[in-house]
């Protein structure tokens, strides 16, 4: 009988070592964020904060205005539930306005000069920074807003010249439903 209580007594001690050894091995925090909206709409937890990579571009083909291949992004509206009152949005695009060419969004961040990033609406129509896009038509369920960015190189190269370097330039978003 005493040896059975020794046993059990060494296995309970047992458990409580492992659970201790096993608590040990390392722990975290798992934070969640959010936010609720008074929207027709969320938006896409992909489409909160975006990097956009234009690569690496040739300062000969932004030369006098010349710019890089256009990439894409896109604003996902997800769960939309349209009324007549709020079947369309318009995105305005913020952020530094270019010093020199103030149609472009400025860069920095690096030691890249002499461009700027030109971004193109839902229409390929340039964006205008500050300003509201053209109203895009919703529907319920799941909307993709496409838009495309380039960097451009200042249309007169010889004031302005270029200077190769990294950058990086930053633009916000806001929603507006109609």
């Amino acid at each position: 009988m005493k040896a059975n209580k020794t046993l059990i007594a060494m296995g309970v001690a047992s458990l409580m070592l492992s659970g201790a050894a096993m608590a040990q091995q390392g722990s975290g925090q798992v934070t969640f964020n959010g936010e609720i909206i008074n929207a027709p709409c969320s938006v896409s937890a992909d489409s909160e904060n975006q990097v956009v990579e234009l690569g690496q571009i040739s300062i000969r083909q932004l030369t006098d205005g010349g710019q890089s291949a256009e990439k894409q992004f896109s604003i996902v509206l997800e769960n939309c539930q349209i009324t007549a009152a709020d079947d369309a949005v318009k995105v305005t695009f913020g952020g530094t306005v270019d010093s020199v060419e103030n149609d472009l969004l400025a860069i920095g961040g690096g030691q890249a000069r002499g461009a700027g990033i030109k971004m193109f609406g839902v229409s390929g129509a340039p964006v205008v920074l500050g300003q509201a896009t053209p109203a895009t038509t919703l529907t319920n369920g799941t909307n993709t807003l496409v838009y495309a960015a380039a960097l451009k190189g200042y249309d007169d190269s010889t004031a302005n010249p270029l200077v190769a370097g990294a950058f990086t330039a930053v633009t916000n978003f806001t929603l507006a439903y109609e």
